[in-house]
């Protein structure tokens, strides 16, 4: 089964995908392109293989409705559709398909998991263009209030019998004896211990990115995670089908996710950050070691493009490497957290396979040494 909800999402990030209009017009598109498709396919689909993919499609669309804000004014037809409602979570949509129905062959699967990945693409293109032609509303001009002048001092006449103030050279009169207050004790304060380090953001060291892809500077800390990433991006637990045995990592490194699977076909999937270093890595390894705020050496193209300083940074807030890493079978390939979570769904300059530090921990804790990990290419 094709996987329709990550297929749209990728679609609708073409665009505004906060847009009602752009969503319901790239779900449309889609729609059409995925039926027409359907019922070309050779060997002919049967009607309730045809029902079993369609149902999927409207289940990932109603998934990604209920995600994000609906607009009431936006003009958006809200009513039941007429294949009745679909339930949200993706594992529960098998039972649609009959126990008789028979089993399609790879190829023919394959040739729709690609159809529909393409109709997806072309739709988010075609409402993008759609959408860009249209005539933006006009901006309500900003009504500012005028703030009145201060009135002027009022002119005070002296009194008649007013004494007339001193003249310039007149000595003041000397001030009355104040007694000064004592000398502050000196205190002697005991010695503290530093502070553990903590996955809390501080408030005063957000600052703007070092590279165009938003990585902040060495010792910049962002975050343990980050508000504004996609909800698709934020850790869950999806319907997942694999051959591979429980606690194994899966890298999909073009759509962005890492999947640890459990039992019963279901994985948590994290959304990833992918650096230049890894992005031709591909095959299968294994964790051979994990470390808790690791230690990160800056490479030297980073130290010759001044992007940070030379020399060894200890692990903490701000590290590059985050508060965990899980080190490959290789020595060269790592799973590690980061500073910006903000890069979480995105391609980086540097780095591996990054994730949010919370994600980072949760993943550290449940993946032990010699766990299988599959990278795609």
């Amino acid at each position: 089964m094709p996987d329709y909800y990550a297929i749209l999402w990728r679609a609708l990030r073409k665009g505004d995908f906060q847009s009602v209009r752009w969503r319901e017009s790239v779900f449309e598109q889609t729609r059409q392109m995925l039926r027409n498709e359907l019922r070309n396919t050779q060997p002919p689909m049967s009607p309730a293989d045809i029902r079993y993919h369609t149902d999927a499609l409207e289940s990932a669309i109603e998934t990604i409705r209920s995600e994000l804000p609906q607009g009431a004014a936006a003009g958006v037809d809200t009513r039941p559709r007429p294949n009745g409602g679909h339930r949200s979570d993706i594992a529960e949509i098998g039972d649609v398909r009959p126990a008789a129905a028979p089993r399609r062959s790879f190829v023919t699967l394959i040739s729709i998991v690609a159809a529909v990945a393409v109709a997806a693409a072309a739709a988010g293109g075609y409402a993008y263009f759609a959408s860009r032609n249209d005539t933006a509303p006009p901006l309500r001009p900003k009504i500012t209030t005028p703030t009145a002048p201060p009135p002027p001092a009022a002119l005070s006449l002296p009194a008649v019998n007013a004494p007339l103030p001193p003249a310039a050279n007149t000595a003041a009169p000397p001030a009355a004896n104040v007694p000064s207050p004592p000398p502050a004790a000196n205190k002697v304060e005991a010695a503290k211990q530093p502070p553990a380090p903590s996955l809390k953001r501080p408030k005063t060291l957000r600052k703007m990115a070092t590279t165009p892809d938003g990585d902040l500077p060495p010792g910049v800390d962002g975050g343990s995670t980050d508000a504004d990433v996609a909800f698709v991006f934020r850790r869950q637990s999806v319907f997942y089908r694999s051959t591979h045995p429980t606690g194994s990592i899966i890298i999909d490194k073009q759509q962005h996710f890492l999947y640890l699977i459990q039992p019963k076909q279901v994985a948590l999937r994290y959304g990833i950050g992918v650096g230049k270093s890894c992005a031709g890595v591909a095959g299968l390894h294994k964790v051979a070691d994990k470390k808790e705020w690791p230690e990160w050496q800056p490479t030297a193209d980073m130290v010759e493009r001044k992007l940070a300083p030379a020399g060894l940074m200890k692990g903490g807030p701000g590290n590059p490497l985050g508060a965990r890493i899980l080190i490959l079978d290789d020595g060269s390939v790592s799973i590690h957290g980061t500073n910006a979570p903000a890069t979480i769904g995105s391609s980086v300059e540097f780095g591996c396979i990054r994730l949010a530090n919370d994600d980072a921990v949760d993943l550290y804790n449940r993946v032990a040494i010699g766990a299988r990990v599959i990278m795609s290419d």
